[in-house]
This record gives structure tokens, sequence and C-alpha cells, in this order.
């Protein structure tokens, strides 16, 4: 199995490898859950662990990684 191959494989959330380039590919990942998502949906994913009041880190298909800390209390506003 070739490089290329295996990087696509691994697109299951196995690595922080892009998956394929596409118009309805997966391309956001939550690293916290190892799960790649689309663009459009990555933020109702991102709810869900609001929600939950748990940490989530996303890797965006801009490649910024932003780490939520949705399990801190929200700061006091003065």
């Amino acid at each position: 199995m070739g490089e290329k191959e295996e990087r696509v494989m691994g697109f299951e959330g196995m690595g922080h490898n892009l998956p394929p380039a596409g118009k309805h590919e997966p391309d956001c990942l939550c690293i916290t859950c190892g799960a790649w998502f689309h663009h459009l949906g990555i933020m109702s994913h991102r709810a869900a662990h609001r929600r939950r009041k748990e940490r989530c880190e996303i890797e965006f298909s801009d490649g910024r990684v932003v780490d939520y800390r949705f399990d801190r209390p929200a700061p006091a506003r003065p």
C-alpha cells in the first residue's frame, strides 16, 4: 500500500491528514472525537460538545485549530 493510499484510508479520524478534496467531502476534523465533518456541519457538532459541557478541539478546513473550553464556567461579566 502506497503513501497516498494510506493517507486516504486514514481519513476516518486516524490522524490529522486532510481527506480527499471534493465538493461534498468532509473537510473539518474534530480532534476530540477523531471524526471528520463537512464545513457546514461542524458547528452543530461543536454545539453537541457545548451541550455536554466538554472541551472540544477542531481543525478547520483552512488549517486553523481552535480549542473550545466548554468544560470551564464562562467568565463573570462586569
